[in-house]
């Protein structure tokens, strides 16, 4: 049976996110969309990990058979160990691009530069107390600020999808404080796109997370963006990683 491909989007974005790249992969693919946007409502100021997965698992279920691929972006990749967990041995193949990747037993806020970790904590802290959401900002940075937010220059085009309100949405923090097991993850086939050129999530803190569980390293000469950036190369990548599946 042929491998589809489960596209999992970042923090803060939506499964739209995948647009450009959904139209190049010639293998079945799914872009996913966790709680509260979409077709998917949810509050994300209480959103829990578990919950999220849920939902995400039950999506798959209902929308493809055989065997997966998974590909996660940026602090997508917190949702990988426990997805994996939930998809069992269908899962067969991780391909993760500029992704939050923790030691077993670490969080998200590992993955982070220090002052938005230190940022991340004051908010959920807050959130406990009750004085404030756990919930990123609801409204995308203005255009010239956003053309070069990510370390590479965006068009008026990209920045204007970047920013449309189906993929620019309020998101939860909740969980950057979940410890993730990724012995399931050890077990696959797996690489880690790195984007040499980001300054989102540096190189070295990609290099950084991608050894904590071994995953190989393919540069890309992109930012924090390849999917609007280059979308026909993050295509191919996944059609890659599909077709290794397929070959057995």
């Amino acid at each position: 049976m042929t491998a589809s491909v489960l596209l999992l989007h970042g923090g803060g974005t939506s499964g739209r996110q995948w647009d450009l790249v959904a139209g190049r992969v010639t293998a079945p693919a799914l872009a996913l969309d966790v709680p509260g946007r979409g077709d998917r409502p949810a509050n994300v100021a209480t959103l829990t990990l578990a919950a999220a997965l849920d939902s995400l698992a039950a999506d798959v279920a209902a929308g493809t058979d055989g065997p997966l691929v998974l590909v996660a972006h940026s602090s997508g990749g917190l949702l990988v160990p426990g997805l994996v967990e939930r998809l069992g041995n269908r899962v067969r193949r991780v391909l993760l691009i500029a992704a939050s990747v923790t030691e077993d037993g670490g969080s998200g806020m590992d993955c982070m530069k220090p002052r938005h970790a230190d940022r991340v904590r004051a908010i959920l802290a807050a959130a406990r107390q009750g004085t404030m959401r756990a919930v990123t900002p609801a409204d995308p940075p203005p255009p010239e600020r956003a053309r070069t937010s990510w370390g590479t220059t965006l068009t008026d085009e990209q920045i204007a999808f970047v920013t449309h309100p189906s993929r620019w949405v309020s998101d939860t923090y909740n969980f950057y404080e979940e410890p993730l097991d990724w012995s399931a993850v050890r077990e696959l086939p797996r690489s880690y796109v790195l984007t040499v050129h980001d300054t989102a999530v540096p190189a070295e803190m990609q290099e950084t997370m991608a050894a904590r569980q071994a995953f190989p390293l393919v540069p890309l000469a992109s930012g924090h963006l390849p999917h609007v950036t280059m979308p026909e190369v993050v295509a191919a990548l996944c059609d890659g990683a599909a077709a290794e599946v397929n070959r057995g």
